[in-house]
């Protein structure tokens, strides 16, 4: 494998200097066990950096839910309200229409 790619795939990942350098110098002794267990440690650290970003976007989500139902219920109310209205416009048109003539 190309050291140098290597080192550059670690720095893309954020790997920092300290763990991309003893990565490389695994690399260099061809002590692959070790290079794919760093690579591995390397790995779970992401992920759990990635876990909880996450978690934060669900914060945010929750948050952005919670502001939208005051919005929600006050829709809610207001077409009930205008469904109300129509009913009661249509259940006058129709007494009016079902009215024997004068």
């Amino acid at each position: 494998m190309n050291t140098g790619n290597a080192k550059q795939c670690l720095a893309d990942v954020g790997c920092s200097p300290s763990k991309a350098e003893r990565i490389i110098t695994f690399l260099e002794a061809d002590q692959l066990p070790e290079v794919r267990q760093a690579l591995k440690c390397l790995r779970c650290d992401l992920m759990e950096e990635l876990h909880r970003a996450q978690r934060r976007v669900d914060r945010i989500d929750w948050l952005i839910r919670e502001t939208e139902k005051p919005q929600a219920a006050a829709t809610k109310l207001k077409d009930e309200e205008s469904n109300d209205e129509s009913r009661i416009l249509e259940h006058d048109t129709g007494m009016e229409q079902n009215l024997p003539p004068e």
